[in-house]
């Protein structure tokens, strides 16, 4: 399939929730991430995944929690993110100008896996961005530790240049949790230093 059939196909699903603009916006950036990612991890599944929680949550709708001028805070209810963020963008960028920064969270959604996704299009709007997720599963361990704790909590921060953003997408662990998923999937050996055991030895199984 050729990319701009997958971008047409996309887009005609997501026009089902949201106006032809935004799934336009959601289906090009998609696919652009996509591109940019696979095959180390898979935005594409990321975004079907959004799709299927608005037909799974029809009666559901985006609702506003709070509203402070330069913040906002949204809640989704279930439904994924990535659909708006034609909209979200769209206030970043307007309440940035008006206020100098700006901020939105956004709760009660999916979890949020490609986190460049939600700041390279800012950067090209000349803004400097900044994401942060505060999740991902409990698999990062403290020093000296045999248990995980913490989640991954990644963040990424796009800059504007006179060519293409300078983006960083990372997590906080050593390795990202899709890593010890795939490498757990295909049968392949992590890594060294960046896992223990339960005994708190280092490991690569």
């Amino acid at each position: 399939m050729k990319i701009k059939e997958l971008e047409s196909l996309l887009s005609k699903a997501a026009q089902k929730y949201v106006s032809k603009e935004e799934a336009d916006y959601f289906a090009k950036l998609q696919i652009s991430t996509h591109l940019k990612k696979f095959p180390r991890s898979n935005p594409l599944k990321t975004a079907i995944s959004d799709l299927e929680s608005w037909a799974k949550n029809q009666g559901n709708k985006m609702e506003v929690q709070a509203d402070k001028g330069a913040s906002l805070l949204l809640n989704f209810n279930k439904l994924g993110p990535s659909l708006k963020i034609k909209m979200v963008h769209d206030e970043l960028e307007k309440r940035a100008k008006e206020h100098g920064i700006a901020m939105i969270g956004i709760n009660n959604s999916h979890g949020i896996h490609t986190l460049d996704l939600w700041t390279d299009s800012l950067a090209n709007r000349d803004l400097m961005s900044i994401c942060f997720y505060n999740g991902g599963p409990s698999g990062v361990i403290p020093h000296s530790g045999t248990k995980g704790i913490f989640g991954t909590n990644p963040m990424s921060y796009s800059i504007p240049t006179n060519e293409k953003p300078a983006t960083t997408d990372m997590a906080t662990s050593e390795i990202p949790f899709f890593e010890i998923l795939n490498a757990k999937k295909n049968g392949e050996q992590i890594r060294k230093n960046t896992a223990v055991n339960n005994t708190g030895e280092i490991t690569t199984d």
